[in-house]
Formats: C-alpha cells, structure tokens, sequence
C-alpha cells in the first residue's frame, strides 16, 4: 500500500455557505479502490456511502448525535469499547449496506465513529481512533502556520489572500510531514 500523508487535491468554493456535500462528486472521481477516507461529520449522506461501499471504498467518520440507527449485532462491548453493526437511517431514508458504529472511551471522554469497513479484524476499534486523531494533523499545520507567519489575527476575505494562507499551511504540511517520516526512520520509530 501506498501512503504519503499528503493531500492529493484541493477544492475551493468561495461561497462561504456552502455545504460540504458540494464536494461528492469531486471526491468520488478521484478515489481509488481499496481507499479509506477520514471524513468530518459535514459528510453524512447514506446514498454516497452506499455507493462507496458498492465501489470498494472505505471511510471512517463522525455519526452527528441525531443519527438514526438500529443495532443488528453487536460485535464488541466492554467498559471502553462499544462495537456494533447497525442499520444506518430511518424507515424514511437509509443506507441499503450494514455499517458499523464504534464508541471509545478514552481520556474520560465518549467518541463515536461510523465506518463501512464491516470486519473488526480488518480496521479493530482502536485503530479508528488512532487514524481520526490524525485527521486533525492538517488543523495543527493550519495554527502553525498561522503562528509562525503571524498571522492569528490576520483576517481577509479577499481571494488572493485566503488562497496565500491555504498554500502556505499546505506547504509547510508536507515539509512537515517529511521532516517528521526522516526523523522516525533515523530513530527506527513508527511515524
């Protein structure tokens, strides 16, 4: 498997209404099979993890706390770990695949996660938490970036100058990323 921990494409929308949901269709023509993508809660849509289930692709995201279900089996549970598959939607709108709900305790605190990847063996619970942690890597660079360039007070809403904010946090991401991969192979420790 291929895995660079980079960001492989962009979108832009300067509405700054607008609903994560726009972007499907992008992300979809740019998926490969066997993917698994972390997704933010802005994304729940049973038809599209339908079709990325049909597709052999694979996600992981955040349930919103009003998300309908019904419980088909359960496949772990434990003071800490709550694993089960479920029937994802209401009689009026669901997803026609089972899909998995994992619950976490850690840190004292309860986190959800909703994946189609069925197989506790494939992706087990602490896994998910382990690679939705890291989905928050991008948001470090982000206030790094703004840190280190002075800009956590600097706000525009021109174009140009959100585009030059975006550049330079990506750019200093990936510096970031293998600068940190070098570290861990001269040491001999995981990335």
């Amino acid at each position: 498997m291929w895995v660079t921990r980079l960001p492989t494409r962009i979108w832009y929308d300067a509405d700054a209404q607008g609903s994560d949901q726009q972007f499907w269709p992008h992300l979809v023509s740019h998926l490969v099979s066997n993917c698994l993508l972390l997704m933010d809660s802005g994304f729940l849509n049973y038809t599209m993890f339908d079709q990325l289930t049909d597709t052999g692709r694979f996600f992981v995201t955040r349930p919103k706390s009003n998300t309908a279900f019904q419980v088909q089996s359960v496949l772990q549970h434990t003071a800490s770990v709550h694993d089960r598959l479920i029937r994802l939607g209401s009689a009026k709108s669901a997803c026609t695949h089972p899909m998995r709900l994992v619950e976490l305790l850690w840190h004292g605190k309860w986190y959800r996660y909703l994946t189609n990847v069925t197989d506790a063996q494939r992706l087990p619970p602490a896994v998910i938490l382990a690679l939705y942690v890291q989905r928050w890597r991008i948001e470090d660079a982000f206030n790094t970036v703004k840190r280190l360039l002075g800009l956590a007070y600097f706000w525009t809403g021109s174009l140009n100058g959100i585009l030059v904010q975006l550049w330079a946090t990506w750019l200093l991401f990936a510096v970031l990323v293998d600068l940190t991969d070098e570290v861990a192979l001269a040491t001999e420790l995981p990335f």
